[in-house]
């Protein structure tokens, strides 16, 4: 069994950068895991992420500041929520097994995280399930993971050590950097420390043999277009634009190749150059590995960049094509690229006489409740699913109907007819009602019929008598 996790104290969705470097991420290694640590965001949107990294499960902590996605198809159950930490119970439906997860962000104050390994210790004696726990713990726990500045002391790390090893939590190697933060300073105010971690416990270990922990990474055109547009190829003109964009194009790429190089490779390459300067920076913090360093991470950004501005551009493009308004022959080309002919001679049989089988005339009724209590079929709208061609039938009698029925219908019927409006029944009646109460008038009577669901009540037999009558033969069959 497979699974990758990835752990990031993002520090902020909504940075651009940040957020399309996880996105990059996940559809290179596809993981099955994700949490996000200081999000930077209210927990309600977690929602909206989970679309666009594209996993299946989404959830917060009760502070907002661990975020999690699934993917897989399992089932979660929070059995620990607090500020510091949420410990999720994930069921493998398709394996029936389970495990625990714990994601913690925690507080820089000593004595805030005290609470914190309260609840791990909570935790630890409620399971009995493979365990990993893992996140930003912003605290070392040994000597030899701080360089810089203040010295640790053993009282600095002693709580957090009491805790691990008393919930017979164990960690995994990893590879990388050794240091997981630095604070960007230079010189004597250079520190460099691990507080980003994984432990597992015995039970996790022998569920999965291999475990692998990574830490990664910190993170001249408009005279080329001029010059080689401005060539002459062709004289007649239509043949001359061709040749000018697929001239301009070759030499373009020819020049991003020479000046960026190919930017994913690129990538690639700095991202381990960055690696090994950071592992001398850290045996060695001279003024010249800071140095080294800081250049490296400058070329590290600048094709970020690149590669943050080639998917915007590859994003603009196809974004103007899928949102640009069809034109009406669009349209027709999508209808018809459905077996166009057979709709159109499916439709022509009809009015030849021919009946419709019933896996077209078949609708599917669906009752849309009206209100939050629904009680009776009153409380429910219905709405009906019809087949394709069907519609297309019922359009055409539509179009058609619509400049017959005003000549058919009496004009004392005002609404349902195109032109007309039920406003006009109202007016009268205003009209009606003040008039019949002056005085001098004889007594009158007003009655006010509604009947619901009027269709129901239809005689089809005397209204196809009615449309025979007026000349409708070949429609009435």
């Amino acid at each position: 069994m497979m699974m990758k996790a990835f752990i990031w104290n993002i520090r902020s969705v909504r940075t651009q950068q940040a957020f399309h470097r996880l996105q990059m991420l996940h559809r290179h290694h596809k993981f099955t895991f994700i949490a996000l640590m200081e999000p930077f965001q209210q927990a309600r949107n977690v929602e909206i992420y989970k679309r666009k990294i594209g996993m299946n499960i989404a959830g917060a902590n009760s502070k907002g500041k661990i975020w999690y996605f699934i993917e897989a198809n399992v089932d979660v159950q929070v059995l620990s929520d607090t500020t510091q930490q949420i410990s999720l119970k994930i069921v493998l439906l398709d394996q029936n097994k389970s495990l625990v997860i714990t994601l913690v962000y925690v507080k820089c104050n000593e004595s805030k995280r005290l609470q914190l390994w309260d609840d791990i210790y909570q935790v630890a004696d409620s399971i009995n399930l493979p365990w990993l726990v893992g996140g930003d713990f912003n605290v070392v726990l040994h000597e030899d993971e701080k360089i810089g500045v203040i010295p640790i002391q053993p009282q600095d790390y002693e709580d957090f050590a009491f805790c691990v090893n008393s919930c017979e939590l164990m960690e995994t190697s990893f590879k990388g950097s050794h240091f997981t933060w630095w604070n960007g300073r230079r010189g004597s105010n250079c520190i460099f420390e691990r507080f980003d971690r994984v432990f597992i416990n015995q039970q996790f270990q022998q569920w999965f043999a291999q475990i692998e922990v990574e830490h990664l990474t910190r993170t001249g055109f408009l005279s080329i277009v001029r010059d080689n547009w401005s060539s002459n190829l062709d004289r007649n003109p239509f043949m001359l634009f061709k040749q000018k964009l697929k001239h301009t194009k070759k030499i373009l790429s020819a020049w991003s190749k020479e000046v960026y190089g190919e930017i994913f490779k690129q990538l690639i390459i700095r991202e381990e150059i960055v690696r090994i300067k950071e592992e001398l920076f850290e045996e060695d913090p001279s003024p010249l590995n800071i140095m080294v360093l800081q250049q490296a991470l400058a070329e590290l950004k600048k094709y970020l960049h690149f590669e943050e501005e080639f998917w915007r551009q590859k994003a603009n493009e196809d974004n103007e094509l899928l949102v640009a308004a069809p034109n009406a022959d669009e349209v027709k080309q999508a209808v018809f690229a459905l077996n166009g002919d057979n709709v159109l001679n499916v439709v022509k049989d009809f009015y030849k006489g021919h009946t419709l089988p019933k896996s077209i005339t078949h609708t599917n009724l669906v009752l849309l409740p009206k209100k939050q209590d629904v009680q009776t079929y009153a409380n429910m709208r219905p709405i009906n699913l019809s087949n394709f061609i069907n519609k297309v039938i019922l359009r055409v009698v539509h179009g058609r109907l619509e400049g017959i029925l005003p000549r058919l219908v009496s004009p004392n019927q005002s609404s349902f007819v195109k032109g007309r409006s039920i406003i006009e029944n109202v007016l009268l009646t205003q009209e009606i009602v003040t008039d019949i109460k002056k005085r001098g008038k004889p007594a009158n009577v007003i009655i006010k019929l509604d009947m619901a669901k009027a269709y129901d009540r239809v005689s089809w037999l005397f209204f196809i008598i009615i449309l025979k009558k007026m000349g409708f033969l070949s429609f009435c069959g």
